[in-house]
C-alpha cells in the first residue's frame, strides 16, 4: 500500500507493517483508526462521541456487533462488527503503539527545550537575584539569597531539606 493512501496523521507514524495492515481495509475503517487513535488515545475524548454526530466513524451497532456463524457452512450470517473484527483490532492497537510513541518523543523534545531554554535564562536570573540579594530589603534579600544559594548548590534537593529551624537559616532569619 502506498502512503499516499493513508490518513495525513498516520502517515506521519506509519511503519511499513502498519501500512500493510490497514491496505486490507476499507477506507472508511483506515480513517475510522485514524479517528480513534487521535480522539480516543490522544486526546483523551470518550469513545460514545465517535460513534454520533457529523463525523461519526460508524453506528454503535455497527462497531460492537457479534458475529453470527452458519456452523453448518463456517460462513458468516451476520458478519461481526470493527470491535470483534481482529484485522481492524491489530491495525488499531499498532496505529495506537506508533502513535503513543510519537507523541512522548514530541513531548519528550518539548521538555528538552523548555530545559535548554531555562537553563540559558538562568544567568539572568540569578543576576536580577543577586541584586535583589545586595539592594532589595532584608526580607527580599533573605530570600533572594537563599535561592542563589540553592542554585549554585550541589547537592541534590532531597539532601537539602532540614527538619530543625537550625538545618535552614532562611526559617532561622526569620524566626
Amino acid at each position: 500500500m502506498s502512503f499516499e493512501r493513508l490518513p495525513d496523521r498516520v502517515a506521519g507514524y506509519a511503519t511499513y507493517e502498519l501500512a500493510q495492515r490497514l491496505a486490507a481495509l476499507s477506507p472508511q475503517r483506515r480513517a475510522a483508526i485514524d479517528l480513534i487513535t487521535q480522539h480516543v488515545y490522544i486526546d483523551n475524548k470518550p469513545w460514545a462521541s465517535l460513534f454520533r454526530g457529523e463525523n461519526r466513524i460508524c453506528s454503535e451497532t455497527n462497531y460492537y456487533r457479534r458475529g453470527r456463524m452458519d456452523e453448518a457452512t463456517g460462513r458468516w450470517l451476520t458478519r461481526p462488527g470493527w470491535g470483534h473484527d481482529k484485522e481492524f483490532q491489530d491495525a488499531l492497537a499498532e496505529a495506537v503503539r506508533l502513535a503513543l510513541q510519537v507523541q512522548t518523543r514530541e513531548e519528550l523534545a518539548a521538555l528538552q527545550s523548555a530545559k535548554r531554554r531555562a537553563r540559558l535564562a538562568a544567568p539572568g536570573v540569578v543576576d536580577a537575584l543577586v541584586k535583589v540579594a545586595t539592594l532589595g530589603e532584608d526580607k527580599l534579600r533573605a530570600t533572594a539569597g537563599k535561592i542563589v544559594l540553592d542554585y549554585g548548590s550541589t547537592s541534590s534537593p532531597a539532601e537539602q531539606v532540614g527538619d530543625s529551624a537550625e538545618d535552614d537559616w532562611w526559617k532561622a532569619a526569620e524566626g
